[in-house]
């Protein structure tokens, strides 16, 4: 296995208008306790939400509901059924259309996730996948919610 990386994204907390209306607004990350959080089920880690809490940077979530893709949790929190991390890559369209809006901004710790191309090094396909990894490298520098940096962790 190989792994090119293609940039970074963003994190942040997200739920939409109708959730929030049904289960109200949190207001503090303790307030997450008392909402469907929506979560991954493999590689907990990504389940440390990057939140201030406790004098910590980031915020340890027990999701009521867990997926293994990105996608679906995309799919869950924009439906309403609780409240979701994601990246910016992922979820900035529903973001704009206002199907997501983000909470707990005063309380988010800027934190960049690296986006990876992940591929098997075959000495055949290398060059069409090398040709095609910056095809789509070039793609993403034109989008705004992917960060050509290095990941970061740093307070806002």
């Amino acid at each position: 296995m190989h792994a090119r990386k293609l940039g970074s994204s963003r994190l942040r907390v997200l739920a939409s208008p109708g959730y929030l209306e049904r289960a109200g607004t949190p207001r503090y990350p303790a307030d997450l306790e008392r909402h469907t959080l929506l979560g991954y089920s493999q590689l907990d880690v990504l389940n440390n939400w990057p939140l201030r809490h406790d004098g910590q940077l980031s915020f340890k979530v027990r999701p009521a509901l867990r997926a293994s893709s990105g996608e679906m949790l995309l799919a869950l929190a924009t439906e309403g059924a609780g409240i979701a991390c994601l990246g910016d890559y992922m979820a900035s369209a529903a973001r704009r259309r206002g199907a997501l809006v983000e909470l707990l901004v005063d309380d988010r710790v800027e934190l960049l996730r690296p986006i990876h191309a992940v591929y098997y090094r075959n000495t055949r396909l290398s060059a069409r996948i090398s040709i095609f990894l910056d095809f789509v490298a070039d793609q993403l520098k034109s989008r705004s919610e992917i960060e050509q940096d290095e990941s970061i962790t740093r307070p806002v």
